[in-house]
């Protein structure tokens, strides 16, 4: 995915000392339920440097769609998706 794709003007500071707590905020707000936030909150800890403020910038269902479209052979009711770009926060 081209970091172009990610809108950047509208997202989330993430800060170091409060990532874990700002993130169950953030995908709570976006309808993830417990096991969704723990997975995510488990890949992310892990992959983010600690220590680090970032800028979480959300792609919506429209966008990833767009980039990366997904067919089924059996259509669901409904479908979300959201994808996640992270940048290092410095401060400006």
């Amino acid at each position: 995915m081209k970091k172009k794709a990610f809108q950047t003007e509208e997202g989330f500071l993430i800060p170091a000392d409060n990532r874990e707590e700002t993130f169950r905020r953030i995908l709570t707000a976006y309808g993830f339920n417990e096991q969704e936030t723990a997975n995510f909150i488990e890949y992310w800890s892990d992959y983010l440097k600690g220590g680090t403020d970032y800028l979480m910038y959300p792609m919506l269902t429209d966008g990833v769609d767009a980039a990366m479209p997904v067919s089924f052979s059996v259509n669901p009711d409904s479908i979300t998706r959201i994808w996640f770009g992270f940048a290092h926060y410095d401060g400006s």
